[in-house]
């Protein structure tokens, strides 16, 4: 019967290891973290953002998240073609065992901008490809059982490396130089890398992702207040997921070179979810503050879960903190600067 529980405890991990990919609520601040294509697209040199989300902490399965990611331009490909870099640091740790996963990706992608900077109308294309490896592992020794039991290190692999491969591609349009409008597309775990830890299982693999995502920045007419509605919809194995909602910005000062320079948003949005042969309904409402000032955004959030989970946690989901720093290295280079980027 002992041996039937331990090994019932230990599969545990490799059902979280085969569920949904962790993700982040703020969808304007995890731009490389959500789509590989939008690497590169600010009208800035370089981006660096950092994400922290910790969720359900009054449950025995709480998450720690960290993002640390950085992109920029390293070349023009023609007059209106860049060549953008970035890279991704990321690790989530769940559970009294501390599993972890640590991912380092490199995402690469291509810009294409159609349209002259003068012309009110202007799009662009965006292609993105994703390379990197992630880590599995978790502590055994803080199992809790009778007696010490010899198959835990026998029919348990702790520590995992597994490449990744992602692709996706995002298309922007600018109307009138006032409006903006994005949709994206990617697919992640092309390769659907092996993810099991125990050597009773020899075939599990992480389920690959699709996600559609978009959203817009619509300026009122005296272009001191806007709405900017964002969307996702995930697919993962038997998971669904569609997250929505806007935020309300409001110009603190007047645009420099069309670009919002101070500004204060506030925001929400809706989760709902669906497992297939389980069950769905609304996961969380997700609230937001958020203050850009020049080249940097500061963003706050809180879900509130909404589902079953809320016997356990109070409906008390977690909060989540984001920091956005677009440094500009050389201004008197004018190739290829302006990016008809999307507007978050």
């Amino acid at each position: 019967m002992k041996k039937y529980l331990l090994l019932f405890l230990l599969s545990s991990l490799v059902f979280q290891a085969k569920t949904q990919d962790v993700h982040f609520s703020q969808i304007h601040a995890s731009p490389i973290f959500l789509n590989p294509a939008m690497t590169g697209l600010f009208n800035q040199d370089l981006r660096f953002i950092a994400n922290y989300k910790n969720q359900w902490i009054n449950t025995g399965a709480n998450f720690n998240t960290i993002c640390l990611s950085a992109d920029g331009r390293i070349a023009s490909l023609g007059k209106m073609a860049n060549l953008n870099i970035g890279f991704i640091a990321f690790s989530d740790a769940a559970g009294d065992l501390s599993y972890r996963q640590t991912n380092i990706q490199v995402p690469i992608s291509v810009n294409l901008n159609f349209g002259k900077q003068r012309s009110s109308n202007k799009h662009l294309l965006s292609l993105g490809i994703q390379n990197g490896l992630f880590h599995q592992n978790a502590d055994l020794s803080k199992i809790v059982a009778f007696d010490s039991e010899p198959l835990i290190g026998s029919l348990f692999t702790t520590n995992k490396f597994q490449y990744d491969l992602s692709y996706g591609l995002v298309w922007n349009t600018i109307i009138q130089n006032k409006h903006s409008f994005y949709l994206g597309f990617s697919q992640s775990h092309l390769n659907s890398p092996q993810v099991n830890t125990s050597d009773l299982n020899q075939a599990d693999y992480l389920h690959s992702k699709l996600l559609v995502h978009g959203g817009a920045d619509i300026s009122f007419a005296n272009e001191k207040q806007a709405i900017l509605p964002s969307w996702i919809i995930t697919s993962q194995g038997p998971h669904r997921e569609f997250l929505s909602g806007l935020y309300y910005r409001i110009n603190l000062s007047s645009k420099v070179k069309n670009q919002v320079s101070n500004a204060i948003y506030f925001g929400a949005w809706a989760r709902w979810y669906a497992i297939k042969s389980y069950n769905s309904g609304f996961d969380a409402l997700i609230t937001s503050l958020r203050y850009d000032h020049k080249n940097v955004s500061i963003s706050a959030s809180y879900d509130f879960t909404l589902s079953k989970l809320t016997l356990a946690n109070r409906a008390q989901g977690g909060a989540e903190l984001s920091l956005i720093y677009a440094l500009e290295i050389n201004k008197k280079k004018k190739t290829n600067k302006v990016v008809y980027c999307p507007k978050f």
